[in-house]
């Protein structure tokens, strides 16, 4: 019985892909025969009073220029901020200088060969940080420019020499200075 019923259904599919594929064949060979107007449109017809029902004005469907002022709430929440909270756009408020004191020299309290230079890490391309060791100090220090240690202000970092000065005298610590000495 499964098989007049499976022999029932393919004979339907085939008739149904059969009549699919003779319905196609006829619109194409009725499309074959047909070739569309490709004249130009005469000037008396395009003169006629008769209005054009579909006449579209493409201007009319561009919409219309904003400016950013009309949008107030997407100018104060920037879309790119994670809060979206409205931009302070007040100016900052000036504050008097303080009066400027000049610092009391720096007097090192460890000798500048007993420092180590241990690494350099560059931020960006104007920010640099040096690990710098005094002595025994496991850790050490990250400085950047500015900074003190030991009665040492770090003057500038290169990428392997950080310059070192306090009271007048100045000083280099070099990144592989400790590897240098021990293959000699």
């Amino acid at each position: 019985m499964t098989t007049q019923r499976g022999t029932a259904s393919n004979r339907a599919l085939t008739i149904a892909l059969l009549a699919t594929v003779g319905g196609l064949g006829y619109a194409n060979w009725q499309l074959w025969g047909y070739s569309p107007d490709i004249s130009a449109i005469t000037a008396a017809a395009s003169t006629a009073k008769a209005p054009a029902p579909f006449a579209i004005d493409e201007a009319s469907l561009m919409p219309v220029p904003r400016s950013a002022a009309e949008f107030p709430q997407t100018r104060s929440r920037p879309i790119f901020f994670a809060s979206r909270r409205p931009v302070d756009r007040t100016p900052p408020k000036v504050v008097a200088a303080a009066p400027v004191v000049k610092a009391a020299p720096i007097t090192p309290t460890f000798p500048l060969e007993q420092l180590q230079l241990v690494g350099i890490v560059r931020t960006g391309p104007m920010s640099a940080r040096a690990l710098i060791r005094a002595g025994s100090d496991g850790q050490g220090n990250w400085l950047g420019v500015g900074e003190q240690v030991r009665g040492w202000k770090l003057q500038e970092i290169s990428d392997d020499i950080a310059v070192l000065e306090s009271n007048g005298q100045r000083g280099e610590v070099k990144l592989y200075a400790v590897v240098a000495a021990k293959t000699r």
